[in-house]
């Protein structure tokens, strides 16, 4: 793609989420996926661990792909580099998808996983429940508000929220139809969580608050793979406690 004066990936760093969501594509396969996950949630190992740190390395790999300028590079930016056919690819979640298709009716595209640690192996997705539904405590309309949240939780809401939005529903018995939802729901069997998203974001700083500046300095090449996973260990170890003293 490159040589042919094709952007192939339309991401940026500019907003720090946005490489912790290409971290959670990337890296997992090279880490561990659960076995890591579980190992670092009891405390076994840190995010000091080579294991993780060299998946961090994955990343700057991918740079000589990324748009000129790409630190300068927002999420909206981003998107709108893939959905104008400008990149040829959006390293991103499924959540993307009805937006995608809604800006350009006419766009044709595909998913995949991040790439396997070494060839035959099944690549791990990473993964998360977002987003929920609730009511103001000073509602002027507490049964109707009951009402509604209580609809939300009906078939007929779940599949209307697949069908509308494109989106996965939490809800029971909903059917997918989309054939690129298929696919994801076919590689949840072989998915781990968001890690900073999932286990390290209920005290400040956040998992994700550290990651997310950490790597921005790495892929602007002021921090190293290794310093950003002892950064990241360093500040959860003022509230983890199976952190504290390693």
């Amino acid at each position: 793609l490159k040589d042919r004066g094709v952007i192939a990936l339309a991401n940026g760093g500019k907003e720090g989420w946005t490489l912790e969501v290409a971290m959670g594509v990337l890296a997992p396969s090279f880490y561990g996926g659960n076995d890591f996950f579980n190992k670092v949630m009891r405390g076994d190992t840190t995010f000091k661990d080579p294991r993780f740190t060299n998946a961090l390395g994955r990343l700057l790999e991918v740079r000589p792909y990324l748009p000129p300028g790409f630190m300068g590079v927002g999420y909206a930016d981003m998107q709108q580099v893939f959905i104008n056919e400008q990149a040829a690819m959006f390293v991103g979640g499924i959540w993307e998808l009805g937006f995608f298709e809604k800006q350009n009716p006419n766009l044709k595209m595909d998913i995949m996983r991040g790439p396997a640690a070494k060839a035959g192996d099944v690549p791990v997705v990473s993964n998360y429940a977002d987003g929920n539904y609730g009511i103001n405590a000073k509602t002027r309309h507490p049964d109707a508000a009951v009402k509604f949240i209580r609809w939300t939780a009906t078939r007929e809401f779940g599949q209307m929220f697949h069908d509308k939005l494109k989106q996965l529903s939490a809800v029971p018995g909903v059917q997918i139809k989309d054939p690129l939802l298929r696919k994801v729901q076919q590689w949840d069997q072989h998915s781990t969580p968001y890690v900073m998203l999932v286990g390290f974001r209920w005290q400040a700083p956040t998992g994700s608050t550290l990651i997310q500046s950490a790597l921005q300095g790495m892929m602007s090449d002021k921090l190293t793979p290794a310093q950003v996973g002892d950064i990241v260990h360093r500040g959860l170890a003022t509230w983890y406690e199976p952190f504290r003293g390693k």
